[in-house]
Order: C-alpha cells, then sequence, then structure tokens
C-alpha cells in the first residue's frame, strides 16, 4: 500500500509543484538578485499525506514554499528523471537553468561587464522560451 501511496504522491507533485524565478530590482550590488522558489499549494490532507511518503524518500521538504537554495536544488535534482511529465515544466527549466548560470555577484574580480554578459545570456534564454 505505501508504495502505491508515493506513486500517488509523485502524480500529485508532478501536476502540483511550481518552480518560480525571477530577478527583482535590490539596493546592493549590481542593483538586481535572483529570487526562486518551490511552491505547492492547494493541497487536501490526503494530498499532503500521499506527497510527504515521496518526499520523506528523497529528503524534501513538504511546506507551501521553499526558498533556501538547498531546497529549490534538492527539488530540481528529485524530479530531474521526471522533468519530461511535469506541468510546470518551463519554471522547472527556468530554474535549473538559473542554477547552472548563477548571476554573477557584485563582491570580487566581477565586472559590470561580466554582469552584463550574464544579463544577456539570462534575456536570450528566456526569449528562447517563449
Amino acid at each position: 500500500m505505501s508504495e502505491t501511496m508515493r506513486n500517488i504522491g509523485l502524480g500529485i507533485i508532478l501536476m502540483k509543484v511550481r518552480f518560480s524565478v525571477s530577478v527583482p530590482q535590490s539596493n546592493w550590488g549590481f542593483g538586481f538578485r535572483t529570487a526562486m522558489y518551490v511552491e505547492m499549494k492547494n493541497m487536501t490532507d490526503h494530498q499532503r499525506l500521499a506527497i510527504q511518503l515521496w518526499c520523506d524518500e528523497h529528503d524534501l521538504p513538504v511546506k507551501y514554499r521553499a526558498k533556501r537554495m538547498s531546497e529549490v536544488e534538492a527539488w530540481v535534482e528529485a524530479l530531474a528523471p521526471y522533468e519530461t511529465l511535469l506541468h510546470d515544466r518551463h519554471g522547472y527549466e527556468r530554474t535549473k537553468w538559473m542554477l547552472a548560470n548563477p548571476m554573477p555577484s557584485a563582491r570580487g574580480n566581477i565586472s559590470w561587464t561580466d554582469f552584463y554578459d550574464w544579463v544577456q545570456l539570462w534575456d536570450n534564454y528566456n526569449e528562447g522560451l517563449e
């Protein structure tokens, strides 16, 4: 029974999980930052129990919104074998891209040119998704 419930939980996750990536303005660094999260909302108690079984097996947090970088990375990695089945594949792909191509930090030897080059890559990537 628990194997069936874990599979049901995975199915619910594939339909309900949403990935969000944005680049809002900030008051430090180059004037922008990245914000990512994984979200699951509108779950019934029974759905939450099925989801919890699958998430426990993969050491994933079950909460409304997972914002920590380690949590986002864990969700992306755990769902990689099922990415073609995800309802929010567009958000998943954007999140994967951002994890693989993080925004340059204004600290250290990063120049405005490096930041601008990253912005161009991000914009080009997003234009290609539309």
